[in-house]
């Protein structure tokens, strides 16, 4: 029998298990009358071992990352780390390689008292989130409504539905969508705006050109040919990765930007300024974001109500879609 069962069986969180072991008054009288009721007839029993670990206070809050070779979560880990030594903490980074079950294996450092509190960024789609229930856990890029933590964000509908409305405003109308949604939150919300704007204009969406589940610069690649065949005259990708790769494949086909085509990234990152033209994007505030993260995972630390915070993003025009714009 192990704690995890004992919550189950007494239908609390592990975290208020956990409180009432530790003999913590925070607890209602009845939720730790019925956690010693669940312990008692579960037969659960702690080691010293895990009494002593419990007893130790963490400094470490771990960064959980789906790939760390992402140039995009560069900013965000800086901030944390950068307001974790504010709090006198220690960050430390965790690759998971987007494995549901290596983001679990994580968590559980918490109540192994080897972690103060867990970030994930950007975790995995369609899974159950559960098990975090009450834990000091929380969630930056990829909000979602079944994730019962804090969450850091922007309004992707909102910065999806400026992206396109921009483009339209430059006299665009066969805008092409690269990246959309299916398995990624923030790039189905970026899809729901870029639709939402070209409804709003009273533009019809050629399906044709709406390619969804693309996410790096060889998918975008593979795709480049045949949706610039299909003569867009502006191009919406979910990523600056992504858009990257189309400006590579327009100038290879003679097609003239921004002439021709005007093209449209998202994140802002470093690279956005090293190709000619110097890409338009929307700039994720990740320093911030990261720094925030921290600032939320400290208030359910202090057992304040955990919330949501979207961050302020900011539309960045460059020369990928207007002459003359730097």
């Amino acid at each position: 029998m192990n704690i995890k069962e004992v919550a189950a069986y007494a239908k609390v969180s592990v975290a208020t298990v956990s409180r009432v072991l530790n003999d913590d008054p925070s607890v209602a009288p009845k939720t730790s009358e019925a956690v010693r009721k669940a312990i008692a007839e579960t037969g659960y029993v702690r080691s010293a071992l895990g009494r002593n670990l419990r007893r130790a206070q963490s400094d470490v809050v771990l960064v959980v990352l789906p790939n760390m070779n992402n140039p995009f979560y560069a900013d965000i880990v800086e901030g944390i780390d950068s307001r974790c030594k504010d709090y006198g903490l220690s960050a430390m980074a965790c690759n998971t390689y987007g494995s549901y079950e290596k983001l679990k294996y994580f968590c559980d450092f918490i109540e192994k008292r080897q972690a103060r509190g867990v970030i994930i960024v950007s975790a995995p789609w369609k899974r159950d989130y559960s098990f975090l229930e009450g834990l000091p856990v929380v969630g930056c890029c990829e909000s979602r409504e079944d994730m019962p933590c804090a969450q850091v964000d922007i309004d992707n509908i909102q910065a999806g539905y400026d992206a396109t409305k921009y483009l339209i405003s430059l006299g665009a109308k066969r805008i092409a969508l690269i990246g959309g949604g299916e398995i990624s939150p923030s790039n189905i919300k970026r899809e729901q705006g870029y639709r939402l704007a070209m409804r709003d204009a009273g533009y019809p969406i050629d399906e044709s050109l709406v390619v969804n589940n693309c996410y790096n610069y060889e998918q975008g690649s593979a795709v480049a040919k045949r949706i610039l065949n299909a003569s867009p005259d502006a191009l919406f990708a979910a990523s600056d990765e992504i858009a990257v790769s189309f400006i590579n494949a327009a100038q290879d086909m003679g097609i003239s930007i921004p002439d021709e085509l005007k093209i449209f990234g998202f994140d802002n990152v470093h690279y956005s300024t090293f190709v000619k033209p110097k890409l338009s994007t929307i700039d994720q505030p990740r320093y911030e974001m990261g720094v925030q993260s921290v600032d939320q995972l400290m208030r359910v630390l202090e057992g304040k109500k955990a919330r949501t915070v979207m961050c302020q993003y900011k539309l960045i025009r460059r020369g990928s879609t207007e002459k003359g714009v730097l």
